[in-house]
């Protein structure tokens, strides 16, 4: 849950997007955001590969089908060495897997482009 969600739009001066970890948002944060960024804010969504590259994929799906028509979603993530707490399965390889990842986050962003409303 983002506890804070309902504050951001009302910062001066005005945000225009924001940044949230696909785990942190439920179902009742992403009807928020949706109604609250209607047009108006845009949402980087961060992903992880903390299991496979089709779990990290179903999870931007999810949270981008739940802002469909009205939000932007982007995705971005960090891949490769971290020190993070999160660090990347052992079995990805780098090299040969981002492509693969990248090109399964782009089929889904241009499905939900041709979705989006204008406005």
């Amino acid at each position: 849950p983002h506890p804070s969600v309902d504050f951001y739009l009302r910062d001066n001066p005005r945000i225009y997007g924001l940044t949230c970890t696909a785990w942190d948002l439920d179902d009742k944060t992403l009807k928020r955001i949706k109604t609250l960024f209607d047009h108006k804010a845009i949402l980087y969504v961060e992903l992880r590969i903390t299991e496979s590259i089709d779990k990290t994929v179903e999870e931007y799906k999810r949270v981008v089908d739940a802002l469909v028509p009205n939000v932007i979603a982007i995705p971005w993530m960090w891949v490769g060495p971290s020190t993070s707490l999160y660090p990347i399965p052992p079995y990805i390889d780098v090299r040969r897997d981002t492509p693969i990842l990248y090109n399964k986050l782009l089929k889904i962003c241009k499905e939900y482009a041709k979705k989006m409303r204008k406005g």
